[in-house]
């Protein structure tokens, strides 16, 4: 601890940038209900932007380079960089990790 009551890591961090998968907002967003979407984004904004690794969960399989954030029944599915945390999916927990495995694999030809 440092005399401003911080761990050294907490110092002069600036917030994370958040960057989404194209079809996020778009899908994802537009099918959750309005007061559901509000506590996503405070999460994102109060959790992902900060200190992902603390709030997250590590994924395994084909997810294991991705996290997960609980939000009620939704699931934010994310990748902490280095400056960014970037957001595969959003979705309800039944099927968030099948669309972002889909995701992973790219648009079928």
């Amino acid at each position: 601890m440092t005399n401003s009551g911080k761990k050294p890591s907490e110092r002069n961090r600036s917030p994370l940038k958040i960057d989404y998968h194209p079809s996020v907002l778009p899908r994802d967003i537009s099918g959750i209900m309005m007061e559901d979407r509000k506590k996503i984004k405070l999460s994102i904004d109060n959790k992902l932007t900060s200190h992902p690794e603390v709030f997250g969960i590590k994924l395994r399989g084909t997810l294991k380079d991705f996290w997960k954030l609980r939000v009620g029944d939704y699931r934010v599915i994310f990748k902490p960089e280095r400056e960014r945390v970037y957001v595969l999916a959003i979705g309800n927990r039944k099927d968030v990790y099948k669309i972002a495995e889909r995701r992973l694999i790219g648009p079928r030809i």
